[in-house]
């Protein structure tokens, strides 16, 4: 599904070049909830978006269903990024459009007919929650009901992958539950894959199948959840389950 090979991110500035990324592998298979975890600064949020190419790699590849991003004009990125969703941790709304329009948004920049996006909204309206919320604006809504126009808008196009950039750390414990329940429920009815990353251990316990620990750029251990909170081998993980 999602294969990275070798991926290094270096920026350069005139006080001289920072490696953010040094020679990342990972493999995301198909309907995985895959976490990220690590500390602020580790490379996790450059991590993600080098996997949608918002930032090109340095180096190495970014495979999509043997498709390597990497290699592709522009154009051709443009049509493969509408098969990744991604919802931010500070939600990224139009403040001055309604949660229907927010939603309908990249739909109607895909020239979609405007039929389909009507009935579209209120399958998305309908999945998460919001059906009483649709000609609401932002300023209205609790952070949690921020967060579910930000997934509705992101599936709104039917991608194959949901990217999540800490998407629960600014929301209190009880809407990060009910947050996390609704990416496991979209998980399993659409086989969606999603990425997550987070530095909250409770989120990789509660819905990640599979987690990578990263470390100053680097991945230092993956694998099943459950194996690796059994058995913690990296420093940063026995710090984050302490």
């Amino acid at each position: 599904m999602i294969k990275i090979t070798d991926v290094k991110k270096v920026y350069k500035s005139k006080d001289g070049d920072v490696t953010a990324l040094k020679s990342i592998n990972l493999n995301i298979e198909q309907g995985d909830i895959y976490g990220i975890i690590g500390p602020s600064g580790a490379g996790k949020s450059t991590l993600i978006r080098i996997i949608n190419l918002l930032e090109e790699p340095s180096s190495g590849n970014v495979l999509i269903d043997g498709v390597d991003l990497t290699s592709l004009s522009k154009g051709e990125l443009r049509e493969e990024r509408k098969e990744i969703g991604m919802i931010f941790q500070n939600f990224n709304l139009m403040n001055n459009s309604t949660v229907s329009q927010n939603i309908a948004f990249p739909m109607e920049i895909s020239h979609i007919d405007k039929n389909v996006i009507k009935d579209r909204l209120d399958e998305l309206l309908d999945m998460v929650g919001l059906k009483d919320k649709e000609n609401v604006y932002p300023a209205k809504l609790s952070g949690g009901q921020k967060q579910r126009v930000g997934i509705a808008r992101a599936l709104a196009n039917k991608p194959k992958i949901l990217l999540c950039d800490e998407p629960t750390s600014a929301l209190d414990p009880v809407t990060t539950k009910s947050i996390l329940e609704l990416l496991k429920d979209i998980n399993e009815k659409l086989n969606i894959t999603i990425v997550l990353i987070t530095h909250q251990m409770e989120v990789i316990k509660t819905i990640c199948n599979k987690t990578a620990v990263i470390e100053n750029g680097l991945i230092v251990e993956e694998g099943l959840t459950q194996d690796i909170l059994a058995n913690p081998s990296s420093e940063t993980l026995k710090q984050f389950l302490s």
